[in-house]
């Protein structure tokens, strides 16, 4: 049993759970749109956040932006992940 397989409970045989290439491409896609929308985000946060002039507001703005950039650093690194694994799974096929 690979990596990719996980038992059958019913048949007791391993079942192979491997995605088609297509769908890890735009799951790609999908995390690479939400990491520049978490980066855009972020950005427009911290616009606002250097036009308050209520310091606790401004505090919490400031807060908000840089829980985006975690999230957005959250997503490049599964990101990174799925890309080593597409590699590791497809591409590595691709080769004569």
């Amino acid at each position: 049993m690979n990596q990719h397989d996980f038992p059958d409970i019913e048949r007791g045989s391993p079942v192979s759970l491997s995605p088609l290439p297509d769908t890890v491409a735009e799951l790609i896609a999908a995390l690479m749109f939400c990491s520049s929308s978490l980066n855009q985000m972020a950005d427009e946060l911290a616009s606002c956040a250097n036009d308050v002039t209520d310091p606790l507001e401004q505090q919490n703005l400031w807060a908000a932006v840089r829980s985006q950039r975690i999230r957005e650093l959250e997503v490049q690194g599964m990101l990174a992940a799925l890309h080593a694994a597409f590699t590791d799974l497809y591409a590595a096929d691709k080769q004569p």
